[in-house]
C-alpha cells in the first residue's frame, strides 16, 4: 500500500514531485531490485518483497526513442572512440579498441548495457570458431542471470564483429591490461575474489566448492569478482580476471563506467566537429531495433510479393509487420510486443513500404476476380 501511494504521488502528484513515465519505470525497477535484495538470503531484512509493479505501469512510459543513423554511428565509432581523425582535434584515447568493440557489440546485437558489460572472456566466439563456418553470423546465448526479467535469450552475433573488433581487443589491449593487473598485485589486491578454473561443457570449478557450476549460473556480482586459473592447482600469479571488458586497473568495467566513456566521447567529438552528437549505450540498442525492423519488413515484403496467396489478405497484411516485430522482440528481450512496436514509428519508410506492399497485394489479388 505504501508503494502504491508513493507511485500515485510520483505520477499524479504536484508538479515538483511528478516524474515522467520513463523515470517512474526506472524508479520502480530500482525499488524492485532493492526489495529483492532486502528479502534475499544475504540480507534477510524483510520476509518478502512487496509489490512494486502495477497493472497500469505499462501505459505510463514515454514513447521517446533515441536512435542515430548508422552514418552518424560510424563517425562516433571511428572518430569518437577509435580516434582516427586527429586533424579534428579528437583526443587520443587509452583503450580505443576496447571501447569501439563494445559499441559495435551493442549496435549489432541489441543487447542491454548491463548484459554486455557482464560478459566473460570466451563467451563471445572468436571469428575462427566452428559456429561461423559458412555463416556470417551466429546466435549467442545470454544467460538468465544477466538479462532483464531473468529470461535467457539468444541474439545474432556477426563474424565481422568478432574478427575485426572483439578478437583484436582481446589480443592487443586486453592482454596488456591483464599484464598490468598482474604486476600491480593481481588477485591479492581484490577484496572478495572468486577464484575458479574452467572445465568442459562451459562449467567452472570454484575454489572451496565441491561441485562444478555452469557458467550460466554465475550472477553479475560473481562475474565481476571471478578470477580464472588455467588449472585448479595453478599459481595465482598467472590468474586473470574473467570479465571480458577490463578497466585500467584490470577490474571489470561497470555499466556506470561505460556510460561515462560514451558521454565523454560524445562531448569531445561534438566539440571537435561543431555539431551535437549524443550517443549512449542504450542509443545503440534503439539503433539496432530500428535498423533490423526496417530490414526485416523489406525482406518480408519481397518474400510475400512473389507468392500467390488469394483469400489470405488479412494474414499477409499481418505478416508484413507482425513477423519482423516478433523476431526483433525476441532479440531485444521485450516481454511485451507493445514495447517493440514503438520502434515502428522510427522505421525509415516503414509506412511507405507497407502501403506499397498493400497496393501490390491488391493488384495481384485483382487478377483472381
Amino acid at each position: 500500500a505504501d508503494v502504491g501511494k508513493y507511485r500515485a504521488v510520483r505520477l499524479e502528484g504536484p508538479g515538483d514531485l511528478r516524474l515522467s513515465g520513463s523515470s517512474w519505470k526506472r524508479t520502480s525497477a530500482a525499488l524492485t531490485r532493492f526489495y529483492q535484495w532486502a528479502a534475499g538470503e544475504e540480507a534477510s531484512l524483510i520476509s518478502s518483497a512487496p509489490k512494486t509493479k502495477f497493472r497500469r505501469d505499462g501505459a505510463v512510459a514515454e514513447d521517446t526513442i533515441r536512435m542515430i543513423p548508422l552514418e552518424d554511428y560510424v563517425v562516433f565509432r571511428d572518430q569518437g572512440l577509435l580516434g582516427r581523425c586527429q586533424a579534428n582535434n579528437v583526443a587520443h584515447r587509452r583503450n580505443p579498441l576496447r571501447d569501439a568493440a563494445f559499441a559495435e557489440l551493442l549496435v549489432t546485437t541489441g543487447i542491454r548495457l548491463e548484459e554486455g558489460a557482464s560478459l566473460l572472456i570466451g563467451e563471445l566466439p572468436m571469428a575462427s570458431a566452428r559456429v561461423f563456418e559458412g555463416c556470417r553470423s551466429a546466435m549467442i546465448d545470454l544467460p538468465a542471470t544477466i538479462t532483464k526479467g531473468r529470461k535467457p535469450r539468444s541474439v545474432p552475433f556477426p563474424k565481422r564483429v568478432a574478427g575485426s573488433f572483439i578478437d583484436a581487443y582481446v589480443r592487443e589491449e586486453r592482454s596488456q591490461l591483464v599484464d598490468r593487473w598482474r604486476r600491480a598485485g593481481g588477485v591479492r589486491t581484490m577484496r572478495q575474489p572468486l577464484i575458479g578454473s574452467l572445465a568442459g561443457g562451459r562449467r567452472i570449478l570454484i575454489q572451496g566448492e565441491q561441485r562444478l557450476r555452469p557458467l550460466a549460473s554465475l550472477r553479475i556480482d560473481e562475474r565481476r569478482n571471478l578470477i580464472l586459473l588455467p588449472e585448479p592447482d595453478a599459481p595465482l600469479e598467472i590468474a586473470q580476471p574473467a570479465a571480458l571488458w577490463l578497466a585500467q586497473d584490470g577490474n571489470a568495467l561497470t555499466p556506470a563506467a561505460w556510460q561515462s566513456i560514451f558521454r565523454r566521447a560524445s562531448e569531445k567529438l561534438s566539440k571537435a566537429k561543431g555539431w551535437e552528437l549524443h550517443v549512449s549505450p542504450h542509443t545503440l540498442r534503439h539503433t539496432f531495433a530500428v535498423y533490423w525492423l526496417t530490414h526485416l519488413i523489406k525482406a518480408e515484403v519481397m518474400r510475400l510479393d512473389g507468392r500467390s496467396l488469394p483469400d489470405r489478405t488479412e494474414e499477409i497484411y499481418m505478416k508484413i509487420v507482425s513477423d519482423p516485430l516478433r523476431r526483433v522482440q525476441r532479440w531485444l528481450g521485450h516481454s511485451s510486443i507493445m514495447t517493440t512496436q514503438k520502434y515502428l514509428t522510427y522505421v525509415d519508410e516503414a509506412f511507405e513500404i507497407i502501403d506499397q506492399a498493400a497496393e501490390a497485394l491488391d493488384t495481384r489479388l485483382l487478377g483472381f476476380f
